[in-house]
């Protein structure tokens, strides 16, 4: 018996010995292998999308229409603003007044004075003086006439005058079958001469003056 119980000693010291072999490690848990059963794969959720299969409502029109009668209504108003009542007003004209600068005066010209010639004194013609002298017979010479008077007193007033204006005149009076007063202004001893007097006395006479031999 003694026996027994040093034999069941020394199997618990060798027990005892070979857990502390283990030196800290964590003591192991150990359980029985189980059989894996195989799982199903979860089948996916559909989702459900609910379609609204009442008709879309049409878009209203009336804000088209409501535009189209503002520009309908403001074209009209213009129009009548604009052509049939600028029409009705009058304008008034417009006064447009021109001021006129006064011209700047003329600055004074200087003008240097010709030196006066003492000794020389221009010499004032003497007037021509006149006279009339009446003939009644032939001479054979040449007269410049400037008129023909049927009537004695109006061919006297003519000569005067011409005498007046510093002319020698020359009165002829009717003789023969000549009835008329002839008055010579200028006269010469040939046709030559008394043509040269002619046209020198067309531009005071006109040219309606003859030349007359008598």
């Amino acid at each position: 018996m003694y026996d027994q119980q040093n034999l069941n000693n020394q199997d618990e010291t060798t027990y005892q010995i070979q857990q502390d072999d283990e030196y800290g490690l964590p003591e192991a848990e150990f359980s029985p292998i189980e059989n894996a059963q195989p799982v199903a794969a979860a089948e996916p959720v559909r989702q459900k999308r609910e379609i609204d299969l009442q008709p879309k409502q049409e878009r209203s029109s009336w804000p088209i229409w409501a535009g189209i009668i503002i520009l309908l209504a403001v074209a009209g108003f213009s129009l009548y603003y604009f052509v049939f009542k600028a029409d009705d007003e009058v304008v008034a004209p417009r006064i447009t007044e021109t001021i006129q600068q006064p011209a700047p005066e003329p600055e004074p010209e200087i003008v240097d004075e010709a030196p006066v010639e003492e000794n020389w004194i221009p010499e004032a013609e003497a007037p021509k003086e006149g006279g009339i002298t009446t003939i009644t017979e032939k001479t054979g010479r040449y007269y410049v006439i400037v008129g023909s008077f049927i009537d004695g007193d109006m061919a006297g007033d003519y000569a005067k005058k011409l005498a007046a204006e510093g002319r020698q005149v020359t009165l002829i009076e009717p003789s023969g079958n000549k009835k008329f007063y002839r008055l010579g202004v200028a006269e010469a001893a040939s046709f030559a001469e008394a043509g040269e007097e002619l046209e020198d006395l067309k531009n005071t006479f006109g040219q309606e003056i003859w030349i007359v031999r008598y």
